[in-house]
Order: C-alpha cells, then structure tokens, then sequence
C-alpha cells in the first residue's frame, strides 16, 4: 500500500492501515515539503484523539494552512480557521506566510506561531491562539418564553461535556456570575434564571467547564 506525507505507526512498528488520509491534505503537505522553503508539517496530538496538522500551503486545496484530522486520519471538516493565516511578517520578500509550530494546551486551545500578520483578518503577529472546537451555541427553544417570574432556555454543545452558564445585567461593564454548571445530556441542558423580575435586562453566556 502507498503511503506519503504523514504515516501512524502500530506499537510494534509497522504502519497502520486503518489511517488513511484525504487526497488534499497529502497535496497539501508534499506541495509544502518541496523547493528552497521546504517545510515538513508541525503536529500535534489533541486528547481526543485528533490530530493538528499545520504548516501547510495556504495556497492549496486545504485553506488557512492548518487542519485537524479525525482519529482515522480523514480530514475534520468541522475545524474551521476560517481564511487562517495570511500576509507574512517580511514584507520585503514575496514570502507566503506559514505556520511553523503548533501545540494543544491542557484546556483544548491551539497555539500557532510562524510567518503570519493575521488569522482569519484578525491581527496576530506571528503567534495565535484557536478554539479547539466549535463554540458553544446557545439555543432558544419554544418554551423558553420569558415571563415576569424567569426565563429559561436551552444549551447545546456537540465536543464539551460539562458547560458554564453564567449571567450578567450589563454589557457596558460586565460581571460574569454563574448561574448553572451542568453535565450536557445528549449534547443538551435545560437552564432557567428565576432571578430575572430584579433586573431590566440580563445577558447570558455558555463556556466549558474545565
């Protein structure tokens, strides 16, 4: 069987068969492997599993320059670094930005650092830092209706298993109070605020819990 551009290893040795990777990763990596610039890619290992590919040609089939990889080894269309990084640091140079180092922190964040100005237009000077996973989302649900007495809503998260939700009567100045910690069941919770006669107004945020 032919195998290029990154290859997983059983225990004792041999290569793994079960992981294969897409066409336009292995396009993406050996078109960056070639030339005076050659750069092999920078990986690492998330705990569930994924793999973090960067280092890739921002100008091939894989947008942004950096991918993840489900634990088969097939691309993870879920991750979305949106345009990813762009406009190198040496403006004197023709240079296509690159990223040359990734790590996983012990929350699930990603850092990168390379040859970049920007992520996804966003100004970040040669390092940033990206969401391991897609945000949480929070959804209101047809019997969440407020009342004068409470309002009540749902939270869902497909990749975290225990959420935050926390609570604030104002934008200008936040201060963010916690108002639920629960465990997701099936991706969903179920959060009421009986607190919401005492303010005119209330905002409301979700985030993984640690």
């Amino acid at each position: 069987m032919k195998r290029e551009a990154i290859v997983r290893l059983n225990a004792h040795g041999s290569p793994d068969d079960t992981f294969r990777l897409n066409p336009e990763l292995i396009q993406a990596v050996l078109s960056r492997a070639q030339g005076m610039l050659a750069q092999r890619p920078a990986l690492a290992l998330q705990q569930n599993g994924k793999l973090i590919v960067a280092g890739l040609d921002v100008d091939g089939p894989i947008i942004g320059g950096i991918a993840r990889l489900l634990p088969d080894g097939l691309l993870d269309r879920s991750f979305d670094v949106g345009n990813g990084i762009s406009d190198s640091l040496y403006t004197f140079e023709k240079l296509k930005p690159r990223i040359w180092q990734v790590a996983v922190q012990p929350d699930g964040k990603i850092l990168i650092g390379g040859d970049f100005r920007k992520v996804n237009g966003v100004p970040r000077n040669g390092i940033a830092r990206l969401h391991g996973d897609p945000l949480i989302s929070l959804t209101l649900t047809e019997s969440s209706r407020p009342t004068h007495e409470e309002f009540g809503f749902d939270v869902t998260a497909s990749l975290v298993q225990a959420v935050v939700v926390e609570v604030s009567s104002d934008l200008a100045s936040p201060r963010w109070l916690p108002l639920s910690t629960n465990e997701l069941t099936d991706g969903r919770i179920k959060v009421t605020d009986t607190a919401l006669r005492d303010f005119p107004q209330r905002f409301y945020r979700a985030r993984s819990s640690p």
